[in-house]
């Protein structure tokens, strides 16, 4: 069986071409596993800073570093793009086309509708399925859920501003990628999804689509680890990952966190990994709220490999996410297979991987109240981290299991394929 896939990342090719950016991730463990099964032959497709494209083998994978298209005439960014909120053209469904034909596959794979790859659904012969990463279409409308529209104009700076960079112009660009994923839904025959949330939402926007339920693996290191103690601090230590997007919820830690500051409640240290505390969306809620991050006790800890991540959540007393939307949080399963207590909001498909009070608590999102009551819940309660700690563990590594996700995949490439005949 050969299958391709189109990916966001260069996955295990990121060796070869020396990116640092990319090193690991889920995609990577995924492929590690089908590179096992001997009757297939995999093919992973990627846009990467290249200038032609670039194909090469490692092992028995043929990998394909596609450039990134122009986007405006002497530059693929130009401020003119920029303004006008460009996305990939059209165009570059020919750029896939070709290596279809290069690698003739009996199957395509395309992980996430974030990018243009969906576009080819009706354009190929050969069975196409999409994996559901996220949903812009849904994303698009919880976007301001964090800051609204006229505080990030109001607080974002001038430069980003003028010259068309930054979290404003970036909604403009979402929107855009959120119309295209629901044209090319329309046309998608096949879904493979891992949460009641994604599940119902491809119900609406490809109805005529089958739905396949898989889940993902994790970072192998997070396999690997030794699991969370709990353990005696002289200050409580809570743990968040997150990225600098409107949604993601940061400015419920910033609220959470005064208001448990506020009366002395507990002493603590929040870690925030995934900023640096330098980036614009920081910026612009601390000018909203006229709070600073540095005044309650928050550290930003930057972007942090596998394993300072993990000396980091073991080291927590609990996970935190706070985020307005999401699918399956990769940091919320990765801080559950180390048996680290988590509180989560009930958004999107959290539902699916956490039963609140078994595995964790889970609260309304944008909540700091209800969020500031549940770590005052959780932290001074040593038997219910530890029965959240077990619960987590053992449902994380049911979920995860490299053996039964490779196995639910390839019965969905057999089935889809026998469909075919």
């Amino acid at each position: 069986m050969k299958v391709l896939w189109f990916t966001n990342t260069p996955s295990l090719a990121s060796e070869e071409l020396k990116d640092k950016n990319n090193i690991g991730g889920w995609i990577a463990s995924l492929e590690t596993e089908v590179a096992k099964v001997e009757d297939i032959e995999l093919g992973v497709a990627f846009h990467f800073e290249v200038s032609v494209e670039r194909n090469f083998t490692i092992g028995k994978t043929n990998y394909y570093a596609l450039p990134f298209p122009i986007l405006s005439k002497g530059h693929k960014r130009g401020i003119f793009s920029r303004w006008r909120h460009k996305i990939e053209p059209t165009s570059i469904i020919s750029q896939y086309l070709e290596v279809i034909n290069q690698f003739n596959p009996d199957i395509i794979h395309v992980f996430g509708t974030e990018q243009a790859y969906g576009l080819i659904i009706d354009k190929v012969k050969v069975p196409v399925v999409i994996q559901i990463q996220g949903n812009l279409s849904v994303y698009e409308k919880k976007w301001f859920s964090g800051v609204s529209n006229y505080n990030i104009l109001r607080h974002s700076n001038i430069k980003t501003l003028v010259f068309a960079y930054g979290i404003w112009h970036l909604f403009f660009l979402f929107k855009k990628r959120a119309k295209r994923e629901r044209e090319l839904m329309k046309n998608c025959k096949n879904i493979i999804g891992r949460t009641d949330w994604d599940r119902r939402v491809t119900r609406i926007l490809s109805p005529n689509s089958r739905y396949f339920h898989c889940d993902e693996l994790l970072r192998t290191d997070f396999y690997t680890s030794k699991c969370w103690e709990d353990s005696y601090h002289t200050r409580f230590i809570l743990h968040s990952t997150l990225s600098a997007i409107n949604y993601k919820g940061v400015e419920t830690i910033l609220d959470t966190a005064f208001l448990l500051k506020k009366d002395n409640l507990i002493d603590f240290e929040w870690q925030v990994a995934g900023l640096n505390g330098n980036e614009e969306l920081i910026q612009i809620i601390e000018r909203t709220y006229g709070k600073k991050f540095l005044n309650a006790s928050i550290k930003f800890l930057g972007n942090l490999n596998p394993t300072s991540l993990i000396k980091s959540l073991i080291g927590a007393d609990c996970y935190i996410h706070p985020s307005h939307i999401e699918n399956s949080p990769n940091s919320i399963c990765e801080s559950m297979l180390l048996g680290v207590p988590v509180i989560a909001t009930f958004a999107g498909g959290t539902s699916s991987l956490i039963t609140s009070g078994v595995e964790g608590i889970l609260i309304q999102d944008g909540d700091p109240y209800s969020l500031a009551g549940a770590i005052l819940e959780l932290i001074n309660d040593h038997d219910l981290k530890m029965r959240f700690s077990t619960n987590s563990a053992r449902k994380a590594r049911e979920r995860h299991d490299k053996s039964k996700v490779l196995k639910d995949l390839v019965n969905i490439y057999n089935t889809i394929l026998f469909d075919q005949l």
